[in-house]
């Protein structure tokens, strides 16, 4: 299920809790629209900056971080969309479809609900 041509939509899906490593790898991930929070993990991260993971949709969740690495720019093939989650997106806005909708974060009062009492970032 990892590496090239690999395709996992598990978007509207109602997923909750922690972002799980286990697709870090995945070539065209779709997490969008579910119920996820927290860290995006350094798995993720590093797939992305690899270049492994093309297509990364987070878009409407309660994610509150992606962790960037400092210094090194995200690949020029890479669709990442990080809007309207518990955090203001430095990156991931380029990628994201039109039905992503154009609000950068959640509302802080949704997001502390979601984040076991923690505000945004």
């Amino acid at each position: 299920m990892h590496g090239e041509g690999s395709i996992v939509d598990l978007s509207h899906n109602f997923l909750t809790g922690e972002l799980s490593t286990v697709l870090a790898a995945v070539e065209t991930l779709f997490l969008n629209n579910n119920q996820l929070m927290g860290m995006v993990p350094e798995e993720y991260v590093k797939s992305v900056y690899g270049g492994s993971t093309k297509t990364l949709y987070l878009q409407h969740n309660y994610i509150t971080g992606f962790p960037l690495e400092a210094g090194v720019a995200l690949p020029d093939t890479l669709s990442l969309c990080l809007t309207y989650n518990c955090m203001v997106p430095s990156v991931g806005l380029m990628g994201c479809p039109a039905s992503a909708g154009r609000q950068l974060s959640r509302p802080q009062s949704q997001c502390v609900v979601f984040n076991h009492g923690r505000p945004m970032p």
